[in-house]
């Protein structure tokens, strides 16, 4: 697993990006296990309100127009560079009986394919918090 800071990220964004970015120009795909009636919505990737928060899923993001396009494959090459110095936990770390709890907004995160059939991996969603 990594987990790279969603601020370590966006401070190496340029800010002209960084504005299109918190711009309503992306529709977002809402997966099946959190569909609850709406199919998508159409927002920002990055929020507004200075907390370096962060919504961001690579196979669910469509661009609207191609400025959000441009901007988008920044913050994609961005991440792709990424270095081994960026990974906050390993699997020195992530050994059997590892719980890990990351608010999903602050952290990016990666895991590789599971090969372990007895490996337990769930989800959790908290209350509602508005992504502004």
């Amino acid at each position: 697993m990594r987990l790279v800071r969603s601020d370590s990220i966006l401070s190496r964004l340029d800010h002209s990006f960084l504005a299109v970015l918190q711009s309503p120009l992306y529709r977002i795909v809402v997966p099946k296990e959190f569909h609850k009636g709406l199919d998508h919505i159409i927002g920002p990737i990055v929020s507004t309100d200075g907390q370096h928060k962060l919504r961001y899923r690579r196979d669910i993001i469509q661009p609207l127009t191609e400025e959000a396009e441009k901007a988008l494959a920044a913050l994609n090459e961005i991440i792709e560079r990424l270095g081994e110095d960026e990974k906050v936990i390993g699997d020195d770390v992530m050994r059997d009986g590892t719980v890990v709890l990351l608010d999903n907004a602050r952290w990016l995160h990666a895991r590789t394919q599971i090969n372990d059939p007895d490996r337990w991996l769930r989800g959790v969603r908290w209350g509602p918090e508005e992504f502004v």
